[in-house]
């Protein structure tokens, strides 16, 4: 009577659980939203400028390392101020100023560099959305984080003032409207 019991009971619970849960796991993810949603309020826009700020003090952009770069590449070899010594190769080729392709540490700084300036595109795209009162601040938050972050990339990546045709010597790619992550 007992074994009964319990395959009775285990298999009550097993039904309940394989037929009642089904709609439980069919939910939309809370952490993405449908682009057309994602910025409806003026309260959209502002949250998505607090992102451009927390994507500018990523660890690849302000948070440190394209600070630290900038003071290894301006480092003279003949006569440093700077020894690079570890196990990271990646600040060691940008100290040595003798950088591969596959560095690492410049590709996170490229792409999350560009990450915040497409959020601050997008806000700036979206500024018809935002508050009277507010928009001028916005605008004008948005733009200064584009600015010195562009500032940053071309102080980093660009060629050299006087490295052929300083008219045709394009710093880094200028990016003003906004694009998908695919094609960052």
């Amino acid at each position: 009577m007992k074994r009964t019991h319990k395959y009775i009971l285990t298999l009550s619970l097993v039904t309940f659980f394989l037929a009642g849960c089904g709609d439980m796991l069919d939910i939309e993810p809370a952490n993405t939203i449908d682009a057309s949603k994602g910025i409806s309020t003026s309260s959209d826009v502002e949250a998505l400028l607090v992102g451009a700020y927390s994507a500018m003090g990523d660890g690849d952009v302000y948070g440190g390392n394209i600070l630290r770069d900038a003071e290894l590449i301006a480092d003279d070899l003949d006569n440093p101020e700077l020894f690079w010594d570890g196990t990271f190769t990646a600040p060691g080729e940008i100290w040595t100023k003798s950088m591969l392709v596959t560095n690492d540490q410049a590709q996170s700084t490229w792409l999350d560099s560009y990450e915040a300036i497409n959020i601050c595109n997008t806000v700036l795209a979206n500024l018809d959305v935002l508050t009277p009162e507010i928009t001028d601040r916005v605008e004008g938050e948005a733009k200064f984080i584009r600015a010195a972050i562009y500032f940053e990339l071309i102080r980093t990546f660009a060629k050299t003032w006087t490295d052929g045709n300083p008219a045709s010597n394009p710093g880094v790619p200028l990016i003003l409207e906004p694009t998908d992550a695919g094609n960052i």
